[in-house]
């Protein structure tokens, strides 16, 4: 509590102030955090369930994959993709990518099951730079995912789920 006595108008004014952020410990901020999130039910698997539905609708990679595929085919630019560039993506997704991820719900994909990728892609024999250009393609892919307005979902609520 802080008491503020103003001059020359024989008032005294008293008011209670939360500490500001910048004052509070961590494990005080970590606490009021967590208080906002349980407060606004984002924490829910309700609430989870709903924004998972509603985001990807049980689409798989594979499925995913041949919707960007056919986008980046018959996109229209002034440059449009080299038809190399094309061919090496499709190889990947069936040499690689979709073997090992292909039916997963896309909430599913995450760091974990790139990892399991990229080992299985190492363990074929594939060069780093392969490796690395086959998981941008699933990085493009993940980052391709639309609603039904046709605007960008984020990862975080396509996967990532509830953590507590």
């Amino acid at each position: 509590m802080s008491r503020d006595k103003r001059s020359g108008s024989g008032s005294t004014r008293e008011s209670v102030r939360s500490p500001a952020p910048a004052n509070l410990s961590a494990s005080e901020r970590e606490r009021k955090a967590k208080e906002i999130i349980a407060a606004s039910g984002v924490d829910t698997q309700e609430y989870f369930d709903k924004v998972v539905t509603q985001s990807s609708n049980g689409v798989t990679f594979r499925e995913q994959a041949d919707t960007w595929l056919e986008g980046m085919r018959n996109r229209r630019r002034k440059q449009p993709l080299a038809p190399s560039t094309i061919a090496t993506w499709a190889y990947a997704l069936e040499k690689w990518i979709n073997p090992n991820l292909g039916d997963l719900p896309l909430e599913s994909i995450n760091n974990a099951s790139l990892k399991k990728l990229v080992d299985t892609m190492v363990e074929g024999g594939l060069s780093p730079k392969s490796v690395s250009n086959y998981s941008q393609v699933v990085k493009i892919v993940m980052k391709s995912v639309r609603d039904e307005k046709g605007q960008a979902v984020p990862l975080r609520i396509i996967r990532g789920g509830l953590k507590g």
